[in-house]
């Protein structure tokens, strides 16, 4: 019998959990103080996990939950409280961290009804020997799950439902992208909003909005190639054909070249332009936020915005420029 941890961490670097780590910043663009506080929000709320969610939840932190707990310190205007501490990790130097606070605390109960739900779609949708996989994993979950929709059941409500149309499309074979990473905007729209009040609600809710429909998309095209392969849905596929992918040679971020089935470039560049009007709306929902109680968040949330989500768009995509040649000779 696999313990609990395996299933969490299975799941996890399988693709699972609540989201899919494509909102992260452009690490080399940050300054230091940016790069540091990013770290603390980071640690902060692997802590905050654990308290209120249990330490095995802690296998599923990824960059897009911390992208959801700043966004939500900044609509709860609270202020960023800073502390130095050790955890298991890393035992030995203390390290900044973010305090507990109604943004870390709401951000981790989101993650769980997250990963709980897509968990459920996967025993629904998938078969027969990946469901027994997802059975497994919902049970070595039972505790996260429990405690967080005991939480906030209005948000699980809002999760599960938004999780079961975004599968009717998937069943149907829905040929439009607009119209299926819609539904996965609205599903950010409700979390990212959850709770808050007048304008901040309608502010929180256009950045969840368009913030979905980017993880959706970015997600649906890594996913393209393996989709086909295994005859699961894509949005991509059902659009274009079977045929839109190719194994080609292409750059990570850092410049490093590996062979790897991806969109081909044609199509890929396609997606690149449409995303780029998602990523704009993205980026104006966000400037109408109160930066006030946490000014030193802006320049992070700006810099994922625009270069964090759109390089690992590209990188997904394929579409990341080789190296230069003074690149490779300062390497």
């Amino acid at each position: 019998m696999r313990s609990s941890v395996y299933y969490i961490y299975k799941y996890k670097t399988e693709g699972g959990g609540g989201l899919f780590g494509y909102v992260k910043p452009a690490y080399g663009e940050l300054r230091v103080r940016e790069h540091e506080l990013y770290k603390a929000y980071y640690c902060g709320l692997c802590r905050a996990m654990g308290r209120t969610t249990g330490q095995l939840s802690r296998f599923s932190l990824n960059y897009d939950l911390v992208f959801l707990a700043m966004m939500r310190q900044v609509f709860e205007g609270a202020r960023t409280k800073l502390s130095l501490r050790r955890c298991p990790v890393h035992p030995v130097k203390k390290r900044p961290s973010v305090g507990m606070n109604g943004a870390l605390s709401y951000a981790s109960y989101a993650s769980a009804i997250l990963t709980a739900g897509k968990i459920r779609d996967d025993i629904a949708d998938e078969r027969a020997v990946r469901r027994a996989a997802a059975r497994l994993e919902l049970a070595a979950c039972r505790t996260l799950r429990r405690r967080s929709e005991k939480s906030l059941p209005d948000l699980a409500d809002f999760v599960c439902a938004h999780l079961a149309r975004l599968r009717e499309y998937e069943l149907a074979g829905e040929k439009s992208v607009d119209t299926v990473s819609a539904v996965f905007g609205d599903l950010l729209s409700d979390v990212m909003s959850f709770g808050l009040e007048g304008d901040t609600h309608r502010v929180a809710a256009s950045v969840g909005r368009s913030l979905g429909r980017i993880v959706y998309i970015t997600d649906a095209a890594d996913d393209a190639f393996r989709d086909i392969a295994n005859g699961s849905y894509n949005p991509f596929a059902a659009s274009l054909g079977s045929d839109i992918c190719e194994r080609r040679e292409v750059y990570d971020l850092r410049g490093h070249r590996r062979v790897r089935g991806v969109l081909k470039r044609p199509a890929a560049e396609d997606v690149l332009c449409s995303a780029s009007y998602i990523i704009r709306d993205l980026n104006a929902a966000a400037a109408l936020a109160d930066f006030s109680a946490c000014p030193e968040l802006r320049g992070i949330i700006e810099n994922i915005i625009l270069l964090g989500i759109p390089g690992e768009l590209r990188q997904v995509l394929g579409l990341v420029p080789p190296p230069t040649a003074a690149a490779d000779t300062k390497q």
